[in-house]
């Protein structure tokens, strides 16, 4: 969950370079570096006067048992947001597993895939219960590396993903495949 830290810091870093407002908040109750303490009351007055601000969550759902990922699906869920951008060092989702390949075997980018494909496939894109939960609440989830602010900006203005992954549902799959 500390980890989830230096990567919204990172985030947040990208989104104030491109004068985007956001705000970094941790579920650990981090009140340092930049981080306000989470909890559900303090989150619900800021979205509610504060609904165009990007939202950096860190730390998961505070609870132990539940991954970050899905953290992320339930508080996209709770507040209506039609997305999930997921950092990754792969930066996309392969055919197989970058970290588990040697050099001599060629990975293949999935620029998109449905929910229920990366299940089969087990490509581990995040947890089972956060995929399925974007699925029946049909969350995109955006798979990146998110190293620079024009990857970030695609997403958040433009729904594309230059270089990463899209999981979605397969009625999008199918039209982003015959454009």
């Amino acid at each position: 969950m500390e980890a989830t830290h230096h990567n919204v810091k990172a985030v947040y870093e990208a989104l104030r370079d491109m004068n985007v407002p956001a705000i970094m908040l941790s579920t650990l109750g981090k009140s340092d570096e930049g981080f306000f303490p989470f909890t559900l009351t303090n989150f619900v007055n800021l979205y509610e006067f504060q609904k165009e601000m990007i939202y950096l969550i860190a730390g998961g759902t505070g609870f132990p048992g539940f991954s970050t990922d899905t953290a992320a699906a339930i508080f996209a869920y709770s507040y209506n947001m039609d997305k999930i951008i997921k950092s990754t060092n792969a930066g996309a989702i392969y055919n197989r597993d970058p970290r588990e390949v040697n050099s001599s075997v060629e990975l293949e980018r999935i620029p998109y895939i449905s929910y229920r494909d990366a299940i089969k496939r087990d490509l581990r894109v995040m947890d089972l219960t956060a995929i399925a939960y974007c699925e029946k609440n049909s969350i995109d989830i955006h798979v990146t590396g998110v190293e620079d602010a024009d990857t970030l900006e695609s997403i958040l203005k433009y729904n594309e993903n230059p270089g990463g992954s899209l999981v979605t549902s397969e009625e999008k799959v199918l039209k982003l495949t015959r454009k």
